[in-house]
């Protein structure tokens, strides 16, 4: 593969980047702050644009451009900071699951409603006692005539207060291994039985919109038609959707990672004299630029291979596996260079950068966890990867 990106693409960088400039004044360094309006303002000037699904076949709202067109827009987003929530399941995560197990209908049905920013998407997984260990998911859909009826919780599901629509894995056939009997099914988040309980977590201190929920179902009827890919085969669609994300999650923390060190570059000259001029500082730096080259070079690979009709479950998992450690590891490291930084957080006093540094810190906490945790991640490459014994 070529490293390098064509000139079009580079050019397609720098035009989001302009976009960023003229609506943000500059990379945000506490998004979160933006109210749920704003959010949605800038998700509508994103689609105005023409940007939003530019990736999808032009039958279902899109341009049929290269992927490459999303991973860039996505990296250049997270770098600036930019505000997207009510897009960011849907646009960046769904929409993968329905274009590659969707029936046309449904595609028709919600691929526009998603680009339009008409839809907002939550993915009810995770459970109480079924996280990282997925398989074993216990919220049931029972088939009862033309409906499913669903029962049963999900926990730590981001956006679900805000969310019009969630794509849930539920179970639905009780027999047979843990891995079998699974099924996805998408879920109008009106209907009735479905309760959502904000769930605060540590972003929250740092005054940012919770975004964890509790979300319970209580025999909510949901029609058989809404069923995404296979019944019962809910587990391999899962890897299959997963890997092909996986891309998104790697570039999103490429930008991320740039963001952290152009501020910690910005503020240079306000780290002590002593510390700045040190050989272990230098070297920190230099490590810093060497890792975030590694994230460039891994997830643009996954890239050139979803682009030529590849999903490969191991190369999306490495992308993902050290960018979500090394945006941790960038912070500590941070810490460790000026521990002066990361002592305040925002609105305190004597906050540096607005408390930047422990703000995205506490953030970065999730990197190793959603999506699947870096030891699920490290199963999938042993096992798929390198041949290892379950």
């Amino acid at each position: 593969m070529d490293f390098a990106l064509p000139k079009e693409r580079e050019d397609f960088r720098a035009e989001v980047a302009q976009f960023c400039m003229d609506h943000l004044g500059g990379p945000l360094d506490r998004p979160h702050d933006w109210s749920w309006e704003k959010n949605l303002e800038f998700s509508h000037a994103l689609n105005d644009r023409g940007w939003t699904g530019m990736w999808w076949p032009n039958e279902f709202g899109g341009q049929d451009l290269p992927y490459w067109y999303q991973l860039i827009l996505v990296e250049e987003l997270a770098f600036w900071q930019a505000p997207r929530d009510p897009l960011y399941i849907g646009w960046e995560r769904v929409a993968w699951s329905i274009l590659i197990l969707g029936t046309r209908e449904q595609k028709l049905r919600y691929l526009p409603a998603i680009k339009n920013v008409e839809q907002v998407w939550c993915q009810c997984f995770t459970e109480p006692d079924a996280g990282s260990d997925l398989a074993s998911l216990r919220t049931s859909a029972k088939r009862d005539g033309d409906v499913y009826v669903v029962t049963g919780s999900k926990i730590y599901i981001s956006w679900a207060h805000r969310a019009t629509h969630a794509l849930a894995a539920v179970r639905t056939n009780a027999e047979g291994s843990k891995h079998e009997g699974i099924s996805l099914l998408i879920i109008d988040m009106n209907l009735p039985g479905v309760n959502v309980v904000p769930l605060p977590d540590i972003t929250a201190t740092v005054g940012h919109e919770p975004h964890f929920n509790e979300v319970f179902f209580d025999e909510v009827r949901v029609p058989v038609a809404n069923l995404l890919g296979t019944e019962n085969n809910g587990w391999k669609d899962l890897q299959t959707t997963l890997s092909a994300e996986r891309a998104g999650v790697a570039v999103s923390r490429l930008g991320y990672c740039r963001r952290a060190i152009a501020a910690l570059e910005g503020c240079w000259e306000s780290i002590p004299e002593n510390l700045r001029n040190s050989p272990s500082t230098v070297q920190s730096l230099a490590n810093m630029r060497t890792q975030l080259e590694i994230i460039r070079l891994l997830a643009y690979r996954v890239a050139w291979e979803q682009e030529n009709g590849m999903l490969d479950s191991v190369q999306s998992s490495l992308a993902k596996l050290f960018g979500g450690e090394f945006q941790q590891n960038l912070y500590e490291a941070i810490y460790a260079l000026w521990p002066e930084a990361m002592q305040v957080i925002a609105g305190g006093d004597g906050a540096i950068l607005d408390g930047f540094f422990p703000d995205h810190l506490m953030e970065s906490i999730h990197a190793t966890i959603g999506g699947g945790t870096s030891e699920i991640i490290r199963t999938v490459i042993a096992r798929r990867g390198l041949g290892l014994p379950a």
